[in-house]
């Protein structure tokens, strides 16, 4: 393959992650809400919206990819079991890879209870918000300190999450700017993540050409540590509770489950061949594409004020991206 085609196929291998991942983001909204798909037979429903719930669905979709994951890793990266034997003698990166597993799973059971509340687009155009708040908590907890450029970006930003969430006039507001603050929160935790996951898979100092861990085992931890959390979570619960019969949701599972892992073999593989930064921007387009996505298939419309919100997401977390070309640093190991 020549090099000037390299960043082509790897920007459009982000692209087509990006598209996986809105189509994941519409089956978790149909698990939720009854949606009449293409305007005919409704189809969904089959949870009602709560945490419990959106607990439930993080443990069979994250289940379901780890057993997924486990079957394709050695082909994806021959050394994956090797590396996972080597991490229980490196005690510091195995704790900043169950921290990173614990905070990936509280920042999807938030955004899963966003999205069984608020439509689709208005639930990860307010996530995808996490590029800024993670600038701001790498000032915060490294002295990371932003451009001024950074700055007015993350304003921008801030401005397309207000026009996102604005509830409309006649109504009740309490349901959108319930979801849209939970969709904020589970930004703040998810930026955190990214923080820990920027610890984990950057290059070591004195050897600047191996990662820390490579991004398949790193994963594999993430889909275990959360599989346990949120089973913590369901000790107790019984499939009655939840008002769904198994075959509804193994189903909805599986497809979600499916989606995101093509989002996230895709993403990767595109990210090693245009950088970080060109993938930050290629992918801002999912909160976009979400919503189209949802306006398709289950006929869900925006105001328009809510439509120039996510675009102004996009728009500035791609600009946000771009402009973070430099790694941030990580903290000295004591």
């Amino acid at each position: 393959m020549s090099s000037s085609s390299s960043p082509s196929l790897g920007a459009n291998l982000v692209l087509l992650g990006s598209v996986f991942l809105a189509l994941q983001n519409v089956i978790l909204r149909i698990v939720f809400v009854s949606s009449p798909i293409f305007g005919q037979g409704s189809v969904g429903g089959w949870l009602k919206p709560g945490f419990s719930n959106a607990l439930l669905l993080l443990w069979l979709r994250t289940l379901l990819m780890t057993v997924l994951l486990v079957a394709i890793a050695p082909r994806l990266y021959p050394a994956v079991w090797t590396d996972l034997k080597r991490l229980t003698q490196q005690h510091r990166l195995l704790s900043w890879s169950v921290l990173s597993g614990v905070l990936l799973a509280i920042a999807l059971t938030l955004l899963n209870l966003s999205i069984s509340q608020v439509e689709t687009g208005i639930a990860i155009g307010v996530f995808f918000t996490h590029p800024a708040w993670t600038v701001l908590l790498a000032w915060w907890v490294w002295g990371d300190r932003p451009t001024r450029l950074r700055l007015w970006l993350m304003v921008g930003i801030l401005g397309g999450v207000l026009l996102t969430t604005f509830p409309p006039l006649n109504g009740n507001p309490w349901p959108l700017l319930k979801g849209g603050g939970v969709a904020i929160a589970a930004a703040g935790v998810y930026s955190a993540y990214s923080l820990t996951t920027q610890v984990c898979l950057r290059p070591r100092q004195s050897e600047k050409s191996s990662p820390y861990m490579h991004p398949v085992p790193f994963s594999l931890i993430n889909f275990l540590i959360t599989v346990v959390f949120t089973s913590f979570g369901l000790v107790g619960r019984s499939l009655q509770e939840f008002e769904a019969t198994g075959q509804e949701l193994f189903t909805a599972g599986l497809a979600a489950a499916a989606a995101a892992l093509l989002a996230y073999v895709l993403l990767n593989f595109g990210v090693s061949m245009v950088g970080a930064a060109l993938a930050n921007l290629v992918s801002a387009v999912t909160p976009v594409l979400s919503a189209i996505f949802a306006w398709i298939f289950l006929g869900e419309t925006l105001r328009l004020w809510q439509c120039a919100g996510v675009l102004l997401v996009a728009i500035g977390v791609g600009l946000l991206g771009w402009s973070m070309r430099a790694k941030l640093p990580i903290p000295k190991s004591k």
